[in-house]
């Protein structure tokens, strides 16, 4: 994983997100971080007919970019981050629908939430929500205030569509570099039989090229609130990453939709990767 897309706000979570980019890289051996700033020239709310001069207006924005750059790598110097090759770019356009547009072009997406309580919550119908739904890479998402941990236990909330090769396999490849204990988890409601095929599917996969070179579990647990069952397993377990899987009008849809999920308390705590199913 070489190349890493860290859109910016300027705000604060986007700093840690920043910060949780360059670790990560870093504990990657290494690659290429872009920090791009998404905007459009608008009127201020109390000056609705006064629309600032745009090369100031692009002057003032590439010059916060540079300083936030500037800012955010000074805390790395002596480290090993240094060698990392940090770039920045300005671009106009809807945040959302110009980050899913670039993402084919990177292998990892590492922004911001700013959710206060619950992350999903939070995030529903707002851009972390959008580009981590739509991207063409996987995404991680940062909430406010938290500073990277290293990576010793991965939380994969499985379901029948996390069993997919594809995604097993995206799984396994980004942990290469960690060795982290995956946790397979899925939280069995009444009238829930779908499971059973899943964990055999998900048994053969890691074995495919001989046994593992990391620990993993895979559990079913108990839970009328999918939720709850989570972050209970997740602070037992002192899960460092959750990594859940995104399909159009299937599991992430129908996650966000589910009244007794949307309180999801997986909050200002933990890091949220989304793979994405085609």
């Amino acid at each position: 994983m070489k190349k890493i897309l860290v859109p910016t706000d300027f705000s604060a979570t986007a700093k840690c997100a920043m910060t949780y980019a360059q670790i990560l890289a870093a504990e990657m051996e290494g690659g290429q971080i872009d920090v791009v700033h998404l905007y459009l020239p608008a009127t201020a709310a109390e000056y609705p007919n006064i629309v600032p001069p745009i090369p100031e207006f692009v002057e003032a924005r590439e010059k916060m970019l540079t300083e936030f750059v500037e800012e955010n790598c000074k805390s790395f110097e002596g480290g090993v981050a240094t060698s990392l090759k940090v770039n920045k770019n300005l671009l106009v356009g809807f945040p959302a629908d110009e980050i899913v547009r670039i993402s084919s072009g990177y292998d990892l997406i590492v922004m911001g939430t700013t959710g206060e309580s619950d992350l999903l919550d939070e995030l529903f119908g707002s851009v972390s929500s959008h580009v981590a739904r739509k991207a063409k890479c996987p995404v991680i998402l940062v909430p406010k205030g938290i500073e990277f941990n290293p990576i010793h236990h991965i939380l994969y909330a499985s379901n029948y569509e996390s069993a997919d090769e594809n995604m097993v396999h995206a799984l396994l490849d980004f942990n290469q570099h960690f060795k982290a204990t995956i946790h397979f988890v899925h939280v069995r409601e009444e009238g829930d039989t779908e499971f059973a095929q899943s964990k055999e599917d998900i048994f053969n996969e890691l074995f495919t090229k001989g046994e593992p070179p990391f620990g993993f579990e895979i559990e079913e647990v108990e839970g009328a609130n999918v939720s709850e069952a989570l972050n209970r397993y997740a602070e037992e377990k002192e899960i460092n990453l959750v990594v859940m899987v995104a399909r159009k009008r299937s599991f992430w849809d129908n996650f966000f939709h589910r009244s007794q999920t949307k309180r999801m308390a997986l909050n200002t705590k933990l890091p949220l990767m989304v793979l994405h199913l085609s």
